[in-house]
């Protein structure tokens, strides 16, 4: 009896010792595309591990991702890109910056209002500007100003009516529902109504005929949950959260149409309708949504992304395109490259 115990055991040890090498043959077999040399790459089930792994961490109440912190109630909060330091108001951001961006501006506004345009400067606030309560209380403030009050409180006394100041829209627009994702960098669809709301209610005391329609003449639906690109950063698949659209209970007057120039995916829209004004929009990943319903009250608009990881586009635009009102929309984190769009 014990002699077959022991020829048992031993059996069982290669049995091991066969599935264990053929397990390992299998897994170099399926991971072999890549060579020996791209092996960690090409490493098969690697996206699955990487996912499950960073699932759990989450489960276990891991805060702290590449480029993502895990915040209050769940809230993820970009870290990357200044966003932090915007937070916590420890951001470089000199009088000498803001004096230079002024500058900027008011040249830029007499070049257009000589053809009898109007400029106006938008900045999408970061996440923790409009939520604040879901940054963890272990990081502190520095400072009690920010650079965007900063620079909002200058361009109201100097050069009025430049720049739109969305925090209290939407710090109002939140108390009814989400404007912001949770678990991505940018406002959701009720944020982009609210803002375009604001925007062309800005342009209409100038152009009557840019008032905005009115919210109840828009529908909002969650749609299926996604992974967003914060969950995404996580690098897990668990945190998914429904989309919220946005879309017009009437029948939209604008065509639109994408186009890719030089790298970037600029967007055109258009509508029968040649009394309406012309558009021109400089924007980063906040506003292509926002464009779509902008569009609708122009004759003609065009969208032209600063950023897209290249360096940022020059002004020239606004010669090709004569328009009659030229939007600048930056994220607060990129607030300083408004210097450098400016400067083109």
């Amino acid at each position: 009896m014990k002699l077959s115990h022991a020829l048992v055991r031993v059996w069982y040890a290669r049995l091991f010792v066969l599935l264990f090498l053929g397990a390992s043959y299998f897994l170099l077999i399926r991971s072999s595309d890549g060579g020996i040399f791209g092996f960690d790459s090409s490493f098969w089930g690697q996206s699955k591990l990487i996912a499950r792994f960073a699932d759990l961490r989450l489960t276990i109440g891991d805060r702290v991702f590449p480029n993502v912190l895990v915040g209050e109630d769940g809230w993820l909060i970009f870290t990357a890109e200044g966003s932090l330091e915007d937070y916590q108001n420890s951001f470089k951001f000199s009088d000498e910056q803001i004096v230079t961006i002024t500058n900027q501006l008011a040249e830029l506004q007499s070049r257009l209002a000589a053809r009898g345009a109007i400029l106006l400067v938008v900045i999408a606030p970061n996440k923790p500007t409009i939520y604040p309560e879901i940054v963890p209380s272990e990081i502190e403030k520095l400072s009690d100003t920010s650079r965007l009050e900063r620079l909002t409180v200058h361009l109201q006394q100097n050069l009025p009516g430049i720049l739109l100041d969305l925090r209290p829209t939407l710090s109002d627009g939140q108390a009814v529902r989400d404007v912001y994702y949770k678990t991505d960098t940018h406002w959701n669809d009720y944020g982009i109504l609210l803002a375009y709301q604001a925007i062309l209610q800005e342009l209409a005391k100038s152009r009557p005929e840019l008032a905005p329609y009115p919210l109840e003449m828009f529908e909002l639906k969650e749609g299926q949950p996604e992974l967003w690109d914060l969950a995404a950063n996580t690098g897990g698949v668990s945190l998914r959260e429904p989309s919220l659209t946005v879309s017009p209970k009437f029948d939209n007057p604008a065509e639109y149409r994408q186009l890719e120039v030089s790298g970037r995916k600029l967007f055109t829209s258009w509508v029968a309708d040649d009394k309406l004004p012309r558009l021109l929009m400089y924007h980063d990943s906040f506003a292509p949504r926002l464009f779509s319903l902008l569009g609708m009250h122009f004759s003609s608009a065009v969208s032209v992304p600063h950023y897209s990881g290249r360096p940022i586009w020059s002004l020239n635009w606004i010669d090709q395109q004569q328009p009659d009102v030229v939007i600048i929309e930056f994220a607060e984190r990129y607030l300083h490259d408004l210097e450098t769009l400016l400067s083109q």
